[in-house]
């Protein structure tokens, strides 16, 4: 019997579970992994038809009729739809998890579905799920912030954001007409024929690196994008009251073995078409396409940049286009394997960027992914104690890799930032922190890059720029529509700071979880006790994994002064050896449980886990003297790392508690 059928039969079922992707029929809202998705109407329908067919091939006549009904459409719009449900759920159209396609006939949901009435989320039926007052979403997804896997959130100082489809930050009046001129909502570009699907994500991806690194332009995020799309004949309105001048659109048609990509500007505060071009090229130039499209969509917006650095920022790096396919499709595959924190998909990615390094050896963004690839799988997340003895050899993996991205960098400003990358390699914070300062004056608009920064800011004890970092994360995620999620651990050292940023992202983004579990630290590090219990209430109702729920409760019985009930709870997440080292470390350093806490760690004592250590820097309770190697190493790059200091909300207990 189809889902479908079963439904009709179990009034009330709301809610469709695949997996972890979680879709509400009523309120039409869906969430994955616990934050919501960003999708329009028309996609939310589609994905309902799908996921009621689960396993099924729904024909592209049947989702017509489901998307535009009684209309006369192409499919073109359908592929768009079925392209951005994708970008949502980060399922690419080559090796799918999510959306099949079967061509010419239609697609397929793959996962197995099951209907209920309750959100997976809360406990009791009689409780709304969490509501996001029409500002749910996610924001653009740089590598720097996938980190926030679920777990994540509890262990590290990671980052996401979460759309509010605010405008530009308040300024004055010329200002905000600068801004107007000189910055773009981009629209998803439209593949005309299914061959082109792949293309056209390329390019979105293309041109949004290029206009986000470009200095003076201004790039709408994802949630005014929404807006934008589905706003119709309002659309230059809608995007000129969220303080964007231009919108842009385009499309992507394969043609045998060519290819052609339309590009239009139009004025917000016109609706005039200010600027058009058609690219032909043949398909194996689609790497100096995508480039030369970039180039120009910037130069049309205005920007002022001198045209021989702003055609060196748009360089891929390869003319290789099967070199340049490998390394989107290991970059897929470490996006996906950080997000749902599968290590296994790790090998594959590394198989394809030593494909893409072999098909071109002077690669540098090969190269960079790579090495950041071997970061993340140091990381206690994705390693245990076991694996710590390939230590050396993952150091070894790393510094080669951003050995060659430096000799192969396009421009000297990508040097500076490969040259950061391999400071860090050995523990000089400071010179790496020196070589970012550099890099974001030539490029202020990477975003990534400035949480490199904050991090590693933090860990120099230069807390001026982990203080710059912050607002400036803060306010240019705003300005694009989107409000931040950043680990309050980087604002121990101000309380002031970290009051400030959990009371404007409660208001602007309260029934966000990750954002919530960050606001509920912030507040207690600003002593606001019942103001974070309050929160805590609501947090426990959401989709946090239990780990990650009974962190944040410790913090809070601790800031209450309920050590024992603190501690027992530690206890219990401490005999969970599934969890990474990280969560059991800091679950038990906060409870008090000092001894146990310094066991956790032991097992890395007196081994080359260096590589391994450095992710606890981020840490002020940390004690890096507990590792002679590394203290030392500290040492030598200058940083005079103060004595380790617990949070102001941690267990108050006596020396040498926590014993057994």
């Amino acid at each position: 019997m189809r889902l479908e059928d079963r439904l009709g039969e179990q009034a009330g079922e709301r809610f469709l579970i695949g997996r972890d992707l979680v879709l509400d029929r009523q309120d039409e809202r869906a969430w994955l992994a616990g934050r919501p998705l960003v999708l329009g109407g028309k996609a939310l329908a589609l994905l309902e038809e799908l996921m009621r067919n689960a396993q099924l091939l729904v024909s592209k006549e049947r989702l017509f009729e489901v998307g535009w009904p009684g209309q006369a459409v192409s499919d073109a719009v359908l592929t768009t739809a079925i392209r951005e449900l994708r970008r949502a759920l980060d399922d690419p159209a080559r090796s799918p998890l999510w959306i099949e396609t079967q061509h010419g006939k239609g697609y397929r949901f793959l996962p197995a579905v099951e209907a209920r009435a309750v959100h997976p989320g809360l406990r009791d039926a009689g409780k709304s799920p969490p509501r996001s007052d029409d500002r749910t979403g996610t924001g653009p997804k740089p590598r720097a912030r996938i980190l926030l896997a679920a777990v994540l959130v509890l262990a590290a100082g990671a980052a996401l954001v979460w759309t509010i489809g605010a405008g530009p930050a308040a300024g004055d009046e010329t200002e905000e007409s600068q801004v107007l001129h000189k910055s773009v909502a981009a629209l998803p570009f439209r593949a005309i024929d299914e061959d082109a699907s792949d293309l056209a994500s390329g390019l979105d991806e293309e041109i949004a690196t290029t206009l986000a690194r470009t200095p003076d332009i201004q790039v709408a995020g994802a949630g005014v994008i929404r807006q934008v799309a589905e706003a119709g004949g309002e659309a230059d309105r809608i995007a000129r009251d969220a303080g964007f001048g231009h919108i842009l659109t385009g499309s992507v048609r394969t043609e045998g073995d060519a290819v052609r990509v339309t590009a239009r500007l139009t004025d917000t505060a016109t609706g005039r078409e200010i600027w058009s071009e058609r690219f032909d090229r043949p398909l194996e130039d689609i790497i100096a396409l995508q480039e030369d499209v970039a180039f120009a969509i910037a130069r049309a917006i205005g920007s002022v940049m001198d045209p021989e650095r702003l055609r060196e920022m748009t360089r891929i790096g390869t003319r290789s286009v099967e070199a340049y396919r490998a390394w989107r499709a290991g970059r897929e595959l470490v996006d996906r394997a950080v997000t749902n924190s599968d290590p296994a998909l790790m090998d594959e990615a590394r198989a394809f960027y030593a494909e893409a390094q072999r098909l071109d050896p002077q690669f540098a963004r090969a190269h960079w992914e790579a090495a950041y690839m071997e970061l993340v799988t140091a990381n206690t997340i994705y390693s245990d104690t076991a694996d710590i003895a390939s230590d050396t050899e993952r150091r070894k993996r790393y510094i080669g890799h951003i050995e060659a991205a430096i000799a192969a960098a396009p421009s000297d400003t990508d040097r500076l930032l490969y040259r950061a990358a391999r400071e860090m390699a050995d523990l000089n914070y400071r010179q790496s922190v020196r070589y970012l300062e550099d890099y974001l004056e030539e490029r202020p608009g990477d975003e990534d890059i400035w949480y490199s920064l904050l991090e590693q800011a933090r860990i120099a004890e230069r807390y001026d720029l982990v203080e710059k970092a912050i607002e400036k994360i803060v306010a240019d995620t705003r300005s694009a529509g989107a409000y931040p999620v950043i680990g309050t651990n980087y604002m121990a050292h101000n309380p002031r700071l970290a009051l400030r940023y959990a009371q404007e992202g409660m208001e602007e983004a309260p029934d966000y979880t990750a954002l919530q579990f960050q606001a509920h630290r912030a507040f207690l590090i600003a002593g606001k006790r019942d103001t974070a219990r309050r929160l805590l209430g609501r947090m426990t109702r959401g989709q946090l994994p239990r780990s990650v729920r009974d962190g944040a409760r410790i913090r809070q019985l601790c800031a209450d002064g309920k050590t024992g009930e603190a501690q027992a709870l530690a206890r219990s997440l401490l005999a969970d050896k599934e969890l990474p080292l990280v969560v059991r470390w800091s679950s038990a350093l906060t409870a008090g449980l000092d001894r146990e806490a310094a066991a956790v760690l032991a097992p890395l004592e007196g081994r080359d886990a260096m590589f391994t250590l450095a992710q606890f820097l981020i840490y002020r309770e940390f004690d890096a003297g507990q590792f002679p190697d590394l203290a030392a190493a500290l040492a030598r790059s200058g940083i005079d790392r103060p004595p380790p200091e617990k949070p102001s909300y941690a267990c108050k207990v006596g020396a040498g508690a926590g014993t057994s």
